[in-house]
């Protein structure tokens, strides 16, 4: 809105002015949502902060299905709340009679209750741990000029990084279901979006931590970002295991190889075997595809 449009008084200007806050906060629907969509543990957190940081984002959303009203189809309770993997996977999924239209309303009330007005950007950085994984199908159907971007992880990592970090749910949980559930969660994905590829980034987090600022650019064009005059300051924290965002510099992410290497594993030598004989062939065949779609080529 102009300020000419807003009239000549002090007292009608804030007027106009609340008036039109009140129905952007109503009926705005100028969102274009770029989902972050992988296990937990596999770099969700650190591509979304690296975009929201150096790119033109009208919002962050960490975990948006916790923000969400407790008993809307799309909210999630924290995972250790959850007896066990399998509760957890089962909560994952939205009710198949919920139409695309409700899911949509429910994400837009969301963006409009937690974007600052008047906006900068269109652009939402919707981070969903493994919900979002199962979810492409009732996300794409809501948004459908939406961009995904497919984080994946080595699974022996990925899962280990599950069973120390989450000790309930997962660590909890025999080692054969939680194979199971990075399978299904991951299978799911790519059997959901195999018509939609054009609208999916897929990332291994190695060659995310390998290159950070080519894997970053390369997003951003994907998602049709632009460039922040300057970073978003962050909050300095430092570079020590554990979940979420770590290693911030002088307000700015550094990304360092050894930080993000693995501490000592809570899987014994043969639990590790185990994984890589289940999982290892399905994360060779998504690092064809990463490969094919970054040579521009058909994905397998």
């Amino acid at each position: 809105m102009r300020m000419s449009e807003l009239g000549s008084s002090p007292a009608d200007r804030r007027r106009r002015w609340r008036s039109w806050l009140t129905a952007q906060r109503l009926w705005d629907e100028d969102f274009a949502p770029v989902f972050i969509c992988g296990a937990s543990g596999s770099g969700t957190t650190l591509i979304a902060s690296l975009l929201n940081q150096n790119y033109e984002v009208g919002l962050y959303l960490n975990e948006s299905v916790r923000m969400l009203n407790t008993g809307r189809d799309l909210w999630m309770d924290k995972a250790d709340e959850y007896p066990d993997v399998n509760a957890y996977y089962n909560a994952l999924f939205i009710p198949a009679h919920r139409p695309p239209a409700a899911i949509r309303r429910q994400l837009l009330r969301l963006y409009r209750r937690e974007i600052i007005y008047p906006k900068t950007s269109p652009v939402v950085i919707d981070k969903g741990p493994n919900a979002h994984l199962v979810r492409f199908e009732w996300l794409r159907s809501a948004f459908p000029a939406a961009r995904f971007v497919f984080l994946f992880r080595q699974p022996v990592e990925s899962v280990e990084g599950l069973r120390r970090k989450w000790k309930q749910v997962f660590g909890g949980s025999p080692l054969t279901d939680l194979c199971d559930f990075w399978l299904n969660m991951h299978e799911r994905f790519l059997e959901d979006s195999a018509d939609y590829r054009g609208q999916v980034y897929p990332l291994a987090y190695d060659t995310l931590v390998a290159d950070p600022p080519a894997s970053l650019a390369r997003v951003a064009a994907f998602a049709r970002l632009t460039t922040r005059p300057t970073p978003l300051p962050l909050p300095d924290r430092p570079a020590k295991p554990g979940k979420g965002l770590r290693n911030v510099v002088d307000g700015k992410i550094v990304v360092m190889p050894a930080a993000h290497q693995r501490v000592d594993s809570s899987l014994t030598p043969e639990e590790e075997l185990l994984v890589a004989e289940r999982l290892l062939p399905a994360y060779t065949r998504y690092k064809q595809i990463e490969a094919a779609f970054l040579a521009g080529q058909p994905q397998p």
